[in-house]
This record gives C-alpha cells, sequence and structure tokens, in this order.
C-alpha cells in the first residue's frame, strides 16, 4: 500500500517493515501528512524504546523521504 501512497517512503520503511519501531509508526501515523505534522522531536520520543540505536536514523530517513513541505 505504501508504494502507491508514497514511494519514497515505502524504500525507508520497506526493508524494515517487520521491526517493531516502524510497525508502531505505521499503526501511529498512517499518512505521511500525520508523520510530518508529528514532527521529528516527536517521531524519535516515540520510536526511541523500541529501537534505541535506530530512532533517529530512522525518522532521519523517514523526513528525507518525505521531502520538503
Amino acid at each position: 500500500m505504501l508504494t502507491q501512497i508514497h514511494p519514497h517512503l515505502e524504500r525507508v520503511l520497506g526493508p524494515r517493515i517487520q521491526h517493531p519501531a516502524v510497525l508502531q509508526l505505521l499503526e501511529r501515523f498512517g499518512s505521511p501528512a500525520q508523520i510530518r505534522k508529528a514532527g521529528r522531536r516527536g517521531l524519535v520520543t516515540l520510536l526511541r524504546p523500541k529501537s534505541p540505536r535506530m530512532a533517529e536514523r530512522l525518522v532521519q530517513d523517514t523526513f528525507t523521504a518525505l521531502g520538503p513541505v
């Protein structure tokens, strides 16, 4: 479904789709607009408990994929 909505985001999240942090991100924020609205800091705070080492990199990659507003 991500490939139809936002192909760039799918390239970032697709290979990690089974990771608990990615699943939590997609469950909580179901669209690119909602992810953007949550903001970088909010996403890092949300994801850090599930992926302490990967949270900041995942958020950075996600926002890079989303592109400019």
